[in-house]
């Protein structure tokens, strides 16, 4: 009897041993951390799929896209810096277009500040990102949106 339970505990070590994660299983990222703000590049985007985490009605207005955005591509990467590829498409008006700023990130106060100007994080998911700057003056705040390609 004794023989038979120490072969049934062998097989089981073997049998859970050998049972591995399937490659297919999707990557889960958290929202609001590096990885989901890194991970993947970033595209501005016109519509917005969650306006449910916006500032109240009437409070904001979405930072209107030039047709010379649409093709930009924006990566922030964990050396602390973000980068610009502008895409094919530029602004008519001669204005400087940096290839990189510097960013800093607080998830505790949802904070994020890029080339020394703070912005509100409204959403930083696996898919969107969302963040808000105060106009002043008793304007609405601009709300700017991003989707990974």
């Amino acid at each position: 009897m004794r023989t038979g339970n120490y072969l049934l505990l062998i097989l089981g070590f073997f049998f859970i041993a050998s049972c591995k994660k399937d490659k297919n299983e999707p990557v889960v990222i958290k929202d609001f951390t590096m990885e989901a703000l890194t991970t993947k590049s970033w595209k501005p985007v016109g519509t917005d799929g969650n306006p449910a985490v916006n500032p109240p009605a009437g409070t904001y207005v979405y930072y209107a896209l030039g047709e010379w955005s649409k093709d930009d591509v924006i990566t922030y990467k964990s050396d602390f810096r973000v980068y610009y590829d502008y895409g094919s498409i530029l602004p008519q008006i001669t204005i400087e277009l940096p290839s990189s700023k510097e960013y800093s990130v607080d998830f505790a106060k949802k904070t994020i500040t890029i080339g020394g100007i703070t912005y509100r994080l409204l959403e930083l998911s696996a898919s969107r990102l969302k963040y808000s700057r105060a106009s002043g003056g008793g304007n609405p705040d601009y709300v700017f949106m991003f989707e990974h390609l």
